[in-house]
Order: C-alpha cells, then sequence, then structure tokens
C-alpha cells in the first residue's frame, strides 16, 4: 500500500451561503490554485522547445529531401497563425516573402501538440491570384488523384488543398529521431508524388502574379 499522504491533496471545503455552487473540482483548484498555475504556464516553454525543434532541426531534414528534388525551402506563415516549412522551385512566384504554392510541412505556432494537434504534411498556397491559380493547377495535374490515393484531406478552395496530419507516438520526446523521421518521410511522399503537379502549379502562378512594385504584404491570414 502506498505511503503517499493524500488528505494533503484534498480541497478546502467552501463555507457559508451558496457553498454548495462550488464543486469539488472547483475547489480542488480553489486549493491549489497557485501549483496548478505555475505548471500551466509550463505549456508556453513546451510550445517554444517544440517551434524551436519544427524550426531548426525539422527544417534542415525537410531542405535535404527538397535539395534531392532541385526545390528551394522557405518559411511561410499564415493563415491563421499557422507556421510552414516549405519546397518549392525557384521560378514559383514568392510573393509577400511567401512562395505562390508549396509542399512542405505545416503546424501552429501557439497550439501545436504533437498529438493532439499534430503538424501536417501539405501543399500550402497564398491568398493571392497567383496561389488559387497555381493551386488549381497542381489539382488538376495530378493533385486530385494523389488526394484520393493517399487518402489526404483538404478541399480545392482551401489554403491546403492537400494535407495529412503526422501525429507522435505517446512520450514521443523520448525519441526524437523516431518522430523525425516519421515527420520526414510523410513530407517526402507528397514531394515525390506532387514533383509533376508542382511544375504545372509553377506556369500558372507566373501568368497570375502581379507585376513588379505589386507585391504588396497581404498579411499572414489571407485565404
Amino acid at each position: 500500500m502506498s505511503d503517499l499522504d493524500t488528505t494533503a491533496y484534498q480541497p478546502i471545503p467552501a463555507k457559508g451561503v451558496g457553498a454548495e455552487r462550488f464543486d469539488e473540482p472547483a475547489l480542488f483548484y480553489l486549493t491549489h490554485q497557485a501549483v496548478i498555475d505555475e505548471w500551466y504556464s509550463l505549456r508556453k516553454a513546451v510550445t517554444g522547445a517544440l517551434n524551436d525543434w519544427l524550426e531548426t532541426t525539422v527544417r534542415e531534414a525537410i531542405s535535404e529531401v527538397a535539395q534531392r528534388h532541385s526545390l528551394i525551402i522557405g518559411g511561410a506563415n499564415g493563415p491563421r497563425g499557422q507556421a510552414h516549412v516549405v519546397a518549392y522551385p525557384d521560378s514559383m512566384p514568392v510573393i509577400a516573402s511567401r512562395p505562390a504554392v508549396g509542399i512542405g510541412l505545416g503546424w501552429s505556432r501557439d497550439g501545436v501538440n504533437p498529438i493532439s494537434n499534430p503538424p501536417f504534411a501539405c501543399v500550402r498556397r497564398i491568398g493571392r491570384a497567383a496561389g488559387k491559380a497555381g493551386a488549381a493547377a497542381l489539382l488538376e495535374h495530378g493533385g486530385r488523384d494523389f488526394r484520393s490515393r493517399e487518402s489526404c484531406r483538404g478541399r480545392d478552395n482551401d489554403p491546403w488543398p492537400l494535407y495529412s496530419n503526422i501525429p507522435a507516438r505517446p512520450q514521443w520526446w523520448t525519441d526524437l529521431d523516431a518522430y523525425l523521421d516519421a515527420i520526414v518521410r510523410g513530407v517526402e511522399r507528397y514531394i515525390d508524388g506532387l514533383t509533376g503537379a508542382l511544375a504545372a502549379a509553377v506556369a500558372a502562378a507566373q501568368s497570375a502574379a502581379p507585376g513588379p512594385g505589386d507585391d504588396s504584404d497581404e498579411g499572414e491570414d489571407e485565404v
């Protein structure tokens, strides 16, 4: 039998008029509020560490895959608080520091959780005409077939017309090499299967790209 003194964790009861409104979970939180709040704040530290890992270690690994396909690598924020590392041909139009269409990895910068809200392999397009035209061409030239064949998520008009979550196993941080391998394989599957479609996206995006001096930042929440 455990020697742990569970009485130290018992909530202090409420007293007075209306005390019955405070149930046991509420009383437990009030009793241990300082400790609970301190532990909860550690979520920010975990999120920061995971963002750093994705933006450095994972980006470097995806970059090696991109180089094998003669693609370059870049970052792209948005929409809705998402971050991305994407691969794209050097001929792809880049508008407001974001490629019109790219293939890579996306994740929620503020709420990433490798189990409940995992990073995802994706095709990511910007909300300007070049991005929409490029994504439409990619879908027409094999993207829809890839989505059906590989059971990808996404809809034609979404910022991510194709995406697949890459969830981690419990206690993923104890084997980062295994999770890195899963992420890279997930992204590489997209790059391998969509290289030809990406070439079609380049031509369409170039036709719809703005002229010189008309590439002002549209904000990261474009759709």
